[in-house]
């Protein structure tokens, strides 16, 4: 799974991001990769990401999921943007 995020605009004029996971980076990375597209920004203007979920956690649920071939899903809130990562590698990120 590789590939630049790729940005679309929705019918209400917001923007979405489709984030998928690099092979050599975690989930938290990926994430941090879209919001930083969609931003315009390097990661280093972005707010804490641990303010909004524990990133490691996050990433040992999403390998630990895939490791036992199940699927999960995480949603949550960071930089304004709607998160929403599945265990396929797909991150999608929302404006609201």
């Amino acid at each position: 799974m590789t590939g630049s995020p790729h940005r679309d605009r929705r019918p209400d004029g917001g923007s979405e991001v489709v984030v998928e996971e690099k092979p050599s980076e975690s989930t938290s990375q990926a994430i941090l990769r879209g919001i930083s597209t969609l931003e315009d920004t390097g990661y280093s203007d972005l707010e804490v990401l641990y303010e909004s979920v524990g990133p490691e956690s996050l990433n040992e649920l999403i390998r630990h999921s895939r490791r036992q071939n199940c699927s999960v899903s995480v949603a949550f809130r960071y930089e304004g943007y709607n998160i929403f990562v599945t265990t396929n590698g797909e991150i999608t990120i929302t404006d609201t």
